[in-house]
């Protein structure tokens, strides 16, 4: 069951469906409907209220959140066999009024109802439900304090990303793995995702939004590398690594720990002393270059 964005069912109203109502030809008769508030309309006097099919499905889907009714999934199953469009229908109503949790809930309710076979409508419910996950997330990506909810739809989100890349092997979807990397900093990764969306992808729009990225991205990825590289004990490696990159502070120190560790202690102090000598640098720096060199000093 699902356990982020509970709650919207305490609003619901619940409706018996009545032989004398016969009006949907695909749900049972004398079943409690449950439906949500803002789609019932109610006539002039206000004594009596009307709803559609698409109501009663987004009232049953979201519903099976909550708790699982046999009937419920195989009347939107037969709902959604014979009325396909309805899915789209609901995804630009509920966008259109930026009602992302409520929709997120309503699409996990409908894919709980073809799991295990009607692949095509499956694979549908369940890209929708990345476009929705990816809206809910963007505006939580960056904030300081993470959310249980939202944690759970990203986990969520990242396995139908790669169910659908395993499925269509549609570069699209690796970009949005890559995006999904980068948003948890894990940027080496994200540059490996995203080249790997650039070999499968052709959409020229999408490549060029992948390029941007891998270019806004890279020193972010091989300062990743380096570090993991010195982490690990791969000095030569990560000397190599950081020639290809730019001459800055931090990568002079960097360098000279790789020195200090592959070609001894006089390197290291030699390579401090040319960078001070040739640039300019804050009172900070010429502290931290001064302890460094002093730390380098005492264990030759």
């Amino acid at each position: 069951m699902m356990t982020f964005f509970k709650g919207f069912e305490k609003d619901m109203i619940f409706y018996t469906y009545a032989k004398e109502d016969h009006i949907f030809p695909y749900i049972k008769e004398d079943i409690i409907l449950p439906l949500f508030p803002e789609n019932l309309a109610k006539d002039a006097d206000e004594q009596t209220f009307s709803f559609t099919t698409k109501d009663v499905l987004e009232g049953m889907a979201y519903f099976l959140t909550v708790k699982e009714i046999s009937e419920y999934k195989n009347m939107i199953q037969r709902i959604l066999k014979a009325h396909p469009e309805t899915l789209k229908l609901i995804m630009q109503e509920r966008i259109a009024t930026k009602d992302y949790e409520k929709l997120y809930g309503i699409l996990v309710g409908m894919e709980q109802c073809f799991k295990d076979d009607h692949m095509e409508i499956h694979m549908e419910i369940m890209e929708n439900k990345t476009i929705v996950a990816r809206m809910i997330l963007q505006s939580c990506w960056h904030k300081e304090e993470p959310s249980t909810e939202t944690d759970a739809i990203e986990r969520d989100y990242e396995k139908d990303l790669y169910t659908l890349y395993d499925r269509t092997q549609h570069g699209k979807y690796a970009y949005y793995i890559g995006e999904l990397y980068e948003a948890r900093e894990n940027y080496l990764k994200a540059k490996l995702i995203y080249k790997k969306a650039m070999e499968k992808e052709t959409n020229q729009e999408v490549l060029e939004r992948i390029r941007e990225r891998l270019e806004e991205i890279h020193t972010l990825a091989e300062n990743e590398k380096i570090d993991y590289l010195m982490a690990t004990g791969a000095y030569e490696d990560a000397l190599e690594a950081l020639e290809k990159e730019k001459t800055t502070f931090i990568n002079t120190l960097k360098t000279a720990q790789c020195l200090w560790m592959t070609r001894g202690g006089d390197v290291a102090i030699k390579r401090l002393i040319q960078y001070e000598e040739e640039n300019p640098l804050t009172e900070e720096e010429k502290s931290i270059l001064m302890d460094t060199m002093d730390h380098i000093t005492n264990h030759l």
